[in-house]
Parts: C-alpha cells; structure tokens; sequence
C-alpha cells in the first residue's frame, strides 16, 4: 500500500500527473484504500482544474473521524489559493478541531501553523500570531508546526520569537536535512528582510537552493517553495526584477511541489506586479510566460470566484504590459517596499484574499 502511495506522490514534483493518477487507480482496483491515495487524488484533481473529481475525492472521508483532517486542511488551502480566506479559516478551525478529536495534537498544532503561515503571507499579522500561539501551545515540540511557525512570526515581525524558534529547531534538529537546509534558512532570510536588508537575504537563503525543491515527503506540508517565494521578495526589494521574476516563475515551474499553497498563488501576483512595474515586454526572456501564468490564476474550484479583486487587478496589469505602458524602476521600488524594509507583497496580498 505504501508503495503505491509514495510512487504516486513522486510523480507529482516529475509533472507525471497521468502516471499519478494510473498508479493510485491500480491500488484501489487491488482493494487497496487508504487516505493517502484520496489525498493524492484530490491533489491531482487540483492541479487538473478537475472540481468534481475534488468533491468525490472529498466525500471519500465523510464518516471517517480519524483522517477526516488531512482532507479539511486540503479543502481549506484551495479555498485560500483562489481567494476565499474566509471560508478557508474556518475549514482550517474545522481541521484543527478534528485533529483534536482524533488525539493527535501534533497534526492539530500542524495544521493551525499553516493557517498562521498564510495569514502572515496575506498580510494578517494579528490572525498569524494568534494561530502560531494556538499551534505552539497544542504541540511545543513538533517539527513541522515550530518550522511554519518561525517563519510566520518572521513575516510579522517578531523577530526575537522567530529568532527563538530557530534556537530551539537548531537544538532538536541539529542533523535533520530538512530543518537545516530549508525551513532555518527561509526563517533566516525573511527576518533580515524585514530588517531592511535583502543582500544579506538572498546570502543567508543559498543553503536552501539545493534542497528547495525537494518533495518534502518527510514533513506534513507541501514543499511551497518557501525559500524560492522570500528569495524573490529580496531581489524585488534591491529592484532587481528579472531574478525576482525567475524566483516566482520557479515556483509556477513546479506546480506538482506547491500544490494549492498560498505561496502558488501570490507567485502569479508577484509576477503580475513585477511585469507591470517593469518595462520588460511579453517578448523578453524570463517574464515571457506571464500571460500564461496569469491564465493558471483563472478560478477552476468548485465555487468560481468572478469577483476576486487580486485576479481582477491582476488581469489589469496584464494589460498594462502589453500596452507597453509601465511605471519607472524607481517607481517599482517605492511601490514593493513596504514598511521596514518587508517586501513580501503582503499589503497587495489584502487585495487578492477575500477576508
């Protein structure tokens, strides 16, 4: 069973989605099921813009109370990948609570610092630190809840909590690959953006090249890419845009990784304002492949969202690149610079989230 399960899964990040999809299918004809194949449905149905294949995947774990959270925490990262931050926190309390339920805390704590992550990412720093005290409090401990923790607390500018969650993962984890090489350094990089200093970001992220798109089967999250998406706020706070478009589109490159992660989302954006704030034309190298970038930020859930406000403005400034109209760099700069020197789009993150 797991066999079938961990091969599925490593087709994703290699973009063999219809061997994905082959592999799971052969399990459940065997009468081999278990939750990790609907997951891995579900994701797929995800990536496919497949909605009803997402319900049926979903209405699998009705009734089952001790995995019935990893299919909530799904649902409530693609209700928020598509702007729905509403209904998105509270299928994350609904997963949070189940997790409970089933007595394991540690999956609870997970799931509620994922919801902190996000919510630092779009910009809710009060929501993000409430979160992070809920998940520390639930599993002190955990691996995966203290390392999504840390790096929200960097997004809201807590840098002493931040600082003293990378000395406790340090002391706990001191040879773990995936500790040392990916979720240290993407805590490290954001606290020195938000001390206004990006050059020592993209410094203090180079550990993480080589590991960042790892498929991070040893963790409870997707990978997200989480190194890449902070290394492109850096260079996009120095005003260097064509690196910063190459981090965003690395992350587009790998949808099969980032899944409905936030960070999926809000690459889009970031190359939608980069591209708009540039004077770079659909023609030109490494922010050729807006248009189809932005095509992919087209709603394909269960509940269209036609009204998003971040899609709408997004759209609009796609169109600004191809009038050939666009604000100077120095203009770029003012507009992703934010207060403290944190260029992590936050503030136009408000815009795409319908909180």
């Amino acid at each position: 069973m797991i066999a079938y399960e961990n091969l599925g899964r490593f087709c994703f990040p290699l973009d063999r989605l219809t061997e994905a999809k082959d592999i799971s299918n052969q399990a459940l004809a065997r009468k081999l099921d278990e939750e990790a194949l609907h997951t891995n449905l579900y994701s797929l149905a995800f990536l496919q813009g497949d909605s009803a294949e997402m319900i049926k995947q979903a209405a699998w774990f009705e009734g089952k109370p001790d995995v019935e959270n990893e299919i909530l925490g799904q649902e409530s990262c693609s209700e928020a990948y598509y702007g729905q931050l509403k209904k998105a926190r509270e299928l994350t309390q609904r997963t949070v609570a189940s997790a409970e339920r089933a007595q394991n805390k540690e999956v609870a704590a997970f799931w509620s610092a994922d919801g902190a992550l996000r919510e630092a990412l779009l910009g809710n720093f009060g929501a993000a630190r409430e979160k992070v005290d809920e998940a520390l409090k639930l599993a002190p401990g955990s691996r995966d809840a203290s390392s999504e923790a840390g790096i929200a607390l960097a997004l809201t500018g807590d840098v002493s909590r931040a600082q003293a969650t990378v000395d406790e993962l340090n002391k706990k984890f001191p040879l773990n690959t995936v500790v040392q090489s990916i979720w240290l350094p993407a805590i490290h990089g954001q606290v020195a953006l938000h001390r206004n200093t990006p050059s020592a970001a993209v410094e203090l992220l180079k550990p993480a090249a080589p590991f960042e798109l790892s498929s991070g089967l040893e963790t409870l999250s997707n990978s997200c890419i989480y190194p890449a998406y902070i290394r492109g706020q850096a260079y996009l706070a120095e005003g260097q845009g064509v690196p910063a478009a190459a981090e965003f589109q690395k992350i587009l490159d790998h949808g099969g990784l980032v899944l409905n992660c936030t960070t999926g989302a809000l690459a889009h954006l970031g190359l939608a304002r980069l591209c708009s704030a540039t004077r770079h034309r659909q023609s030109q190298g490494g922010i050729s492949r807006f248009p189809h970038a932005l095509e992919r930020l087209r709603p394909r859930h269960r509940r269209p969202q036609a009204s998003n406000g971040g899609i709408r403005e997004a759209r609009a400034e796609q169109r600004v690149v191809q009038e050939g109209s666009s604000p100077s760099g120095a203009q770029m700069r003012g507009a992703i610079s934010k207060s403290g020197g944190n260029s992590s789009l936050a503030e136009e993150s408000r815009r795409y989230a319908d909180v």
